[in-house]
């Protein structure tokens, strides 16, 4: 702001010395004409505007800069306070982010769950479950201090093994708890109820079904009047591929409208590193045309996980995964 003052200024006093140094010339030619006039040397039908008019004229150029410097000023104080508002709604951000993470943390520190921890175990082929170990320590118990978790559906009795209460779950593949779990901690007739914040709800899929990751989307994007112009890259990389299930196949498609347009097969081999495809097209949308990429991984189970990579036009919430059985059936979407 100070440098745009020092600049404002400098402007203004060019203009002033500018505008007396043009008047001063000014003044001296009208002088020199009506001496001449007078003695007789030009002719009077040799016209030269008069320091009037010239005051006139100066006064008009020096009108119409001081408005620009204003117009200058007022767009410059603009985008300052929209720089202003958008730093305070950065900061409001990050003070809500913080305003929770302190009160999941004084939370924590009241509960009188000290450590809480639930491990994933091994996946059952044939009847498509996750086997799942709870385990949880509390601040103080006594040997007559018993748990039970409630998870989802399910209630479970946690077992005292050492310092640590322990139980087990098995539960579907496409299972998730939509609430929070909570430990009951009964000691004698007094029961407590504690949350547990720790715990990953689901859905379980995700650490069992070969997902493929999308380290870069397409950065270089184009679109005017609803031309997109692409000169860009797309990066794809392996995600959750483990011995227990095998990928079959790894698709790129292409979407106008939820209809496939191309499907690029990609080989699994590629994806041991980063798979890059380049986009180097363009697509005249109309209005309402939505466009989306995807990248399919297909397993041998016979599901198909789709994963959103990118998308234009679409004004309602887009989904990032879908999976489909071998019947092409949605069993799981977010």
């Amino acid at each position: 702001m100070a440098a745009m003052a020092t600049w404002i200024l400098i402007i203004l006093v060019v203009s002033i010395i500018s505008a007396v140094i043009y008047m001063t010339v000014k003044y001296i030619k009208y002088k020199n004409h009506i001496n001449k006039v007078l003695n007789g040397v030009e002719d009077t039908s040799k016209r030269i505007s008069s320091p009037g008019e010239s005051v006139m004229a100066v006064l008009i150029f020096l009108l119409i800069l001081w408005n620009a410097i204003n117009l200058t000023q007022i767009s410059f104080m603009q985008n300052t306070i929209n720089g202003l508002n958008s730093k305070i709604d950065e900061l409001k951000r990050d003070t809500s982010i913080y305003m929770d993470d302190i009160s999941t943390k004084l939370d924590d520190i009241s509960s009188p769950i000290y450590d809480a921890e639930l491990i994933v175990g091994d996946f059952n082929r044939d009847s498509l479950t996750v086997n799942l170990l709870f385990k949880v320590k509390l601040r103080e118990f006594t040997d007559s201090t018993t748990l039970s978790l409630t998870f989802g559906t399910h209630d479970i009795e946690l077992k005292k093994d050492g310092d640590c209460y322990t139980g087990t779950l098995e539960v579907g593949l496409f299972e998730e708890c939509s609430d929070i779990p909570v430990v009951s901690i009964i000691n004698g007739e007094v029961t407590t109820l504690a949350e547990v914040h720790a715990f990953w709800c689901g859905p379980f899929w995700v650490d069992v079904l070969p997902n493929t990751a999308i380290s870069r989307a397409p950065y270089e994007v184009k679109d005017k009047n609803g031309k997109l112009s692409f000169d860009s890259e797309i990066w794809l990389t392996k995600d959750s591929w483990n011995d227990g299930v095998n990928v079959t196949h790894v698709y790129f498609t292409k979407e106008l409208n939820g209809v496939e347009t191309s499907r690029e097969e990609i080989s699994t081999d590629e994806l041991n590193d980063t798979k890059v495809i380049k986009l180097k097209e363009s697509y005249d949308l109309k209005d309402g045309d939505v466009l989306s990429f995807y990248v399919i991984t297909e397993n041998d189970l016979g599901y198909s996980v789709k994963r959103l990579i990118w998308e234009y036009g679409n004004t309602n919430e887009s989904i990032g995964h879908t999976v489909y059985d071998a019947e092409g059936n949605v069993v799981f979407s977010d």
